[in-house]
Formats: C-alpha cells, sequence, structure tokens
C-alpha cells in the first residue's frame, strides 16, 4: 500500500467509525487536568503550549473530548511546520506562537517519547520525560 493508504487506515484505527470508537478513546491525559488547570490559571506566571505531531483535526478532537482546548495558550500541529519532532522546528514555532516574555532556559517541554527529548534540546528548552501508564 502507498503511504496516504496507509496513513487513511491509521486514521479510520485511530478516530474509528461512527458505528464504533477509535483507538483515540483509549488515550488519557498527560499531565493530570488538576495540573493543566493550576497552570491555565497561572496565566501571568506560565503559558501552556502543546505540540504535536497528530494532524490538527484530530489534536482538537482529542482537547474537545477531555473539554481542554482554552486550557492551551498555543497549539502546533504536524501541517503547521514542514519539519517535524525530533527536527526542533515545532518547538520553536510554539515559543513563537507562545508570544515571548519568558527565557528558553525557563521552559520546560514535557515529552513521552526520544523525539521529544531530541526537540526540546536541539531547540534550547529543557527536556522531562514522562512515562506513559
Amino acid at each position: 500500500p502507498s503511504f496516504e493508504e496507509t496513513k487513511d487506515y491509521f486514521q479510520k484505527l485511530y478516530l474509528g467509525e461512527k458505528e464504533e470508537g477509535g483507538l483515540n478513546e483509549k488515550e488519557t491525559l498527560l499531565p493530570s487536568l488538576d495540573l493543566l488547570k493550576s497552570l491555565s490559571n497561572n496565566k501571568n506566571k506560565f503559558k501552556i503550549g502543546l505540540v504535536t505531531g497528530r494532524p490538527r483535526s484530530e489534536a482538537l478532537h482529542f482537547l474537545r473530548r477531555f473539554d481542554i482546548v482554552d486550557l492551551f495558550d498555543a497549539l502546533v500541529c504536524d501541517e503547521d511546520t514542514s519539519l517535524h519532532k525530533p527536527d526542533p522546528a515545532p518547538v520553536l514555532e510554539c515559543l513563537k506562537r507562545l508570544g515571548g516574555g519568558f527565557e528558553k532556559e525557563e521552559t520546560i517541554m514535557l515529552g513521552d517519547t526520544v523525539d521529544d527529548m531530541v526537540a526540546a534540546t536541539a531547540a534550547g528548552v529543557q527536556g522531562v520525560g514522562v512515562l506513559l501508564p
């Protein structure tokens, strides 16, 4: 199968069909909802950005399912940059969208893959690895 056929097949598995849910319904929040809300409630101290390799439609589906779209100050998805993690481009784009007012050295990037940590380091921010349940 072609790349597009493989991608389409995965999208159907991930998002599911109308009659049954997809793999995305098994996803959980990482970090916790309480932590996200606490950080979001302190906008004068913290800005929250999300960098994902998923398409925007999938990212928004996930964020809406947990009712957390408004907790993020910036969202960078697959289609927003031509280069993807482990390249630092999406992380740097997220920092740009967050609007500044902070130093890279003060920035933490949570990630659950080696590519996340490589991208964080290459972007000049502190990568913090988290283990999935």
